[in-house]
């Protein structure tokens, strides 16, 4: 496996030292917390005194200010390492998220449908057990 991938190996990748680009697709917040806020019980908050998504009061996602910006979404232990590891260059970390279940997403690169994916996953970490089974039932009945 290949070691996680940080911001410098991201703008080097946009630079196509590492064979090449992956074409340009532009989030918007304003289009992450519309997708989220289709989910049960997902509110626009702030964390950190920056904007942020949260399900019943628990944080799903901030988008940083940092100089490295980024949306630091929640997600699992594996898809975090595979994530990291992948090809795309829409997905880093950086040392302050080591041993933390948080992916960083370039919202300049990431592809809108796999983060729809990954907000929908990062909803599933978080939604307490009741919100969750409640979603579940409501799926079930509308299938």
């Amino acid at each position: 496996m290949s070691p996680a991938r940080t911001l410098y190996d991201v703008q080097v990748w946009s630079r196509g030292r590492f064979g090449g680009t992956m074409a340009h697709m532009s989030v918007s917040w304003e289009d992450v917390v519309a997708q989220a806020s289709t989910l049960p019980e997902v509110t626009e908050s702030t964390s950190y005194g920056t904007p942020a998504i949260k399900v019943a009061g628990k944080l799903m996602g901030r988008l940083r200010t940092e100089s490295e910006g980024a949306l630091a979404l929640r997600c699992s232990t594996e898809d975090k390492q595979a994530l990291v590891a992948g090809p795309d260059p829409a997905f880093f970390t950086i040392p302050h998220y080591d041993g933390y279940n948080y992916v960083l997403v370039d919202l300049d690169r990431v592809d809108p449908d796999e983060l729809s994916e990954l907000i929908d996953d990062a909803w599933y970490i978080v939604a307490p057990p009741k919100i969750r089974k409640a979603r579940l039932a409501d799926d079930a009945d509308q299938a």
